[in-house]
């Protein structure tokens, strides 16, 4: 029985089609938390020399914050047992600073990764959990 053409011209053109592809997300595990991060995806172990991060992943990642606005609180206090009044106080809210995270990646952890067009570095873009 002789190949037929149409399947090696689809072969062919699957081929060449997915040189172009950009490579997909995967699933990583942790196995070594920052500082030392080491990365397994399926069976092979990947180490930091070849892994780049979000820098929010990692401890003493600091942001900073500001906020404004008005709020609105309503407290009823019974000044007798048998009544009820409502007050009403508009406060206004301004707030700005700093926050830091103090967590970070935990032996375990499942992770998503991207690879590099040239598979050579993979990219960490964040801790993933199960509900």
């Amino acid at each position: 029985m002789q190949d037929n053409p149409y399947s090696a011209i689809i072969g062919i053109m699957r081929e060449e089609g997915s040189v172009h592809n950009p490579p997909s997300i995967m699933l990583a595990e942790v196995i070594a938390p920052p500082p030392d991060l080491l990365i397994k995806i399926g069976d092979i172990q990947i180490g930091k020399p070849n892994i780049l991060i979000a820098d929010y992943l990692l401890a003493d990642y600091q942001r900073k914050y500001s906020q404004t606005g008005k709020g609105t609180i309503i407290s009823k206090t019974p000044p007798a047992p048998e009544k009820y009044s409502e007050y009403t106080v508009l406060e206004s809210l301004d707030d700005s600073g700093q926050i830091t995270w103090t967590d970070t990646l935990k032996s375990g952890d499942t992770i998503t990764v991207m690879p590099t067009c040239d598979g050579q570095t993979y990219i960490i873009l964040a801790k993933v959990v199960r509900i």
